[in-house]
């Protein structure tokens, strides 16, 4: 039987980019000196995309865990960039309703800009890897090797996102 080996698959590749990408968010973020942390940030991109979502959606959309994303939440309110409005009353909990403040919503547009022009940067990145993977890839023996195509472009764009960043692990 053969076997691949772990660091030569596309789970490895997958992995390693979503790394790379999670580390330099962090970076970028902090070295912008925004007033929330890139957390905070996925939280109230949440909430621009479900207006009222309680804690639990978000956790699960973010995949972050429920205690962290309360503390997060809690972060926000006391500083002014969320509302939040009791929903549902439990006999052992309140569930809360999530809104964005006027001030969350200035600083949600401020971050999500930034976030636009790294996004087109990355995209062009990706079609280039693409282009010149493909042209390596173009002959016809080679059709059925979808996952190693996926796999090496993961790959490429990990070393891109370190490069560019200077990211240590």
């Amino acid at each position: 039987m053969n076997y691949i080996k772990y660091n030569k698959s596309i789970l490895f590749a997958a992995e390693l980019m979503a790394k790379a990408c999670a580390d330099a968010n962090r970076k970028i973020h902090k070295n912008m000196n925004f007033k929330v942390s890139h957390e905070q940030y996925l939280i109230m991109e949440t909430i621009v995309q479900t207006p009222g979502a309680i804690q639990t959606t978000i956790a699960k959309k973010i995949l972050m865990q429920c205690s962290y994303v309360c503390k997060l939440l809690a972060q926000l309110e006391e500083e002014g960039f969320i509302e939040r409005k009791k929903a549902i009353r439990g006999k052992k909990q309140i569930t809360y309703e999530n809104y964005l403040t006027k001030n969350g919503e200035a600083e949600y547009n401020k971050i999500h800009d930034f976030y636009e022009s790294i996004t087109q940067k990355f995209e062009t990145t990706y079609k280039e890897i693409c282009y010149n993977i493909s042209k390596e890839y173009s002959e016809p023996k080679y059709k059925n090797l979808d996952m190693d195509i996926i796999t090496k472009i993961l790959l490429q764009l990990t070393e891109k996102i370190i490069e560019e960043k200077n990211l240590k692990f």
